[in-house]
């Protein structure tokens, strides 16, 4: 029987892994806050101020042919610097916000 439990453990070991593959620093991200009830013109002004959008009325007509008004979602967010447009406004239509990642130790 401890050779059953202690081969059981030594897999579960083997298994496990101590850090996610997919961790990514957001030390050279830009935040971004868009609040719960904001208007589409006052994220607008979020997304600039931050430095993720440069050319507010090209990128305002762009947003509002991929319905970006009507499907906008709170959150806070993380953006390279020259991210595009594109990925810009698919992660406020989706709400894919920032994700805190902490370790909890246990005493």
């Amino acid at each position: 029987m401890k050779k059953r439990a202690w081969a059981l453990l030594a897999f579960a070991i083997s298994c496990s892994k101590p850090d996610p593959d997919n961790y990514q620093s957001v030390a050279d991200r830009i935040m971004v806050i868009i609040p719960r009830g904001s208007t589409y013109p006052q994220a607008l002004d979020s997304l600039e101020s931050r430095g993720v959008i440069k050319a507010r009325d090209w990128f305002s007509l762009y947003a509002r042919i991929r319905a970006l008004p009507s499907n906008l979602k709170s959150g806070v967010y993380t953006f390279d610097k020259d991210e595009s447009w594109s990925s810009v406004v698919s992660t406020l239509k989706s709400g894919r916000g920032l994700e805190v990642r902490f370790t909890v130790t246990e005493a």
